[in-house]
């Protein structure tokens, strides 16, 4: 099946749900999420006009790496930690955006898995890809804080996949040991969505949250000095980490995609992780052309 859901669907479909709820423990920050009634009948995060933009960019990176690799790598993995429930009404509008879960459904990727804590989103997700005509074999769906759903994934996906795994926290909720344990003796991309907003209003305050992301409490060095060189310096500091206990290319810094708000200020960036050069190169072209259909000025792939 190829192709974008449409945003209204034709109403849920009465079967049982193949969710698998894992019971999870962790803290996590309070759910402060805004929900709505969606055009198909199921519940619709509200989201800020900024998600058009990751849209987009996630969108081109998915239908370039799994087009480029589908003659090269018979299992293709696609994973989303944070899956959310496939539909978002844009704040103050009506209109609806369907996730990135379900739109990577469209592309050439021969193995899925959706994990978000929100049994609530979970549901949601379900009623849709099975709204959208996608068999149950197609696709795992699992409820549960993602540090603790890491070994369902490796069981799932095929040890020998090519696999794009897309981490969208709202915070700080995954760890780098479960990122780093994802990944271990595995063939995946990371495209992260880094919230370096938060992080440069957190500042040098103690975070057991954001020692546990980094995977150290060093990253604070990261902040030393001018403000506005920070959220390279944090993104750089992330970027040694997976370089340095996974073999991940350094300099992903260098082509981190900003998402900003109405007023003009960077909210988070998209930063692509890859071990391999090829992995820069597919995300710079993604990036090339912006949601308005404009073409950057990027330069190709650096590492430092």
């Amino acid at each position: 099946m190829a192709g974008h859901p449409a945003s209204k669907g034709s109403g849920p479909r009465r079967r049982a749900s193949r969710c698998q709820a894992i019971r999870s423990g962790g803290s996590m920050p309070a759910n402060q999420t805004e929900w709505v009634t969606g055009p198909d009948g199921l519940d619709a995060r509200v989201v800020g006009p900024w998600v058009r933009r990751k849209t987009h960019h996630v969108d081109r990176f998915s239908s370039i790496f799994a087009t480029a690799m589908k003659d090269k790598w018979a299992q293709r993995g696609y994973v989303e930690l944070f899956a959310g429930p496939g539909l978002s009404q844009i704040r103050g509008t009506t209109e609806f955006v369907a996730g990135s879960a379900r739109r990577a459904m469209g592309y050439n990727f021969t193995h899925y898995a959706f994990i978000d804590r929100d049994p609530r989103a979970t549901r949601a997700l379900d009623g849709r890809l099975n709204n959208d005509g996608f068999p149950t074999s197609k696709y795992r769906l699992l409820t549960g804080d993602c540090n603790l759903m890491i070994p369902n994934v490796r069981s799932y996906l095929p040890p020998g996949a090519l696999s794009l795994v897309f981490i969208d926290p709202t915070a700080f909720q995954i760890s780098m040991k479960s990122v780093i344990e994802l990944v271990r003796e595995r063939h995946m991309d990371l495209l992260v969505t880094f919230q370096v907003s938060a992080l440069i209003r957190v500042g040098l305050q103690p975070s057991k949250s954001i020692d546990r992301f980094f995977g150290t409490p060093d990253w604070r060095s990261a902040l030393e000095g001018a403000r506005e060189t920070g959220p390279t310096r944090l993104i750089e500091f992330y970027n040694r980490q997976l370089t340095e206990r996974a073999g991940y290319q350094p300099g992903a810094q260098k082509n981190a995609v900003a998402v900003k708000n109405s007023k003009n200020r960077t909210i988070y960036d998209l930063v692509l992780f890859s071990r391999h050069p090829l992995g820069g190169k597919f995300w710079t072209e993604a990036a090339r052309i912006n949601e308005l259909g404009q073409s950057s000025l990027w330069e190709d792939w650096d590492p430092a």
